[in-house]
């Protein structure tokens, strides 16, 4: 009987909802709820360290749209004055926030002078260029009080080769020590880092232990 009524309503074009056996009609699936987007983790561009084709060590972010190259020498004194007054500003504005890139190209001003402490500088790990950089710049003017007996000393070298006598200079000036040094207090502290890691991760273990009793 409803099945011969609906049908005559649809004859006569009524719209009519039809109650089937199969029940009311499938609900559409509800898309699931998407978790918000987490925000990219900030980048330390200071800590972005690596060698370019050309031969300096760039720090900061790679694709910025500024990008400074200084060619400096470690023993210059205009080079370490800029090291000390105009680059902490850089590093700490447009350096920081990724807007400006800064590369260090090592230019050997003063001849073997510069290339002990060149070479030197390029014995460490990127992560420690520009610290040592740094080092060298603020200690120049101690390393360097001997340059003039350092100099007499490397010409004395019979028939000395251009390494013969960057390594005097680096000697004899102090630049082989110092590096020596540096490299020795990086790894001191890195061990009490490690140490002190160790140490936090066994207070944990106990104190979760005794919570456990």
């Amino acid at each position: 009987m409803i099945r011969s009524l609906a049908l005559a309503l649809l004859i006569a074009g009524t719209p009519v909802a039809v109650a089937t056996a199969a029940g009311p009609a499938a609900k559409k699936p509800v898309a699931a709820k998407r978790a918000p987007a987490r925000a990219p983790a900030k980048v330390n561009w200071l800590n972005v360290v690596a060698a370019t084709p050309e031969g300096g060590m760039r720090m900061g972010n790679p694709n910025a749209a500024v990008k400074l190259i200084e060619y400096g020498s470690r023993t210059c004194p205009h080079c370490a004055l800029f090291d000390k007054e105009g680059l902490p500003a850089l590093k700490a504005g447009p350096i920081a926030a990724g807007k400006l890139s800064y590369e260090f190209r090592d230019y050997p001003v003063h001849g073997a002078l510069d290339l002990g402490p060149i070479l030197l500088g390029r014995c460490v790990s990127p992560a420690q260029f520009f610290p040592l950089l740094d080092a060298m710049f603020a200690n120049q003017q101690t390393l360097l009080a001997k340059t003039q007996a350092a100099a007499a000393k490397a010409q004395a070298i019979p028939n000395a080769t251009p390494n013969q006598v960057a390594a005097s200079f680096a000697a004899d000036l102090g630049y082989v020590d110092f590096v020596k040094r540096g490299r020795q207090s990086h790894r001191d502290d890195d061990r009490r880092r490690r140490e002190a890691l160790y140490g936090q991760r066994h207070a944990d273990v106990r104190h979760q232990w005794h919570q456990g009793r």
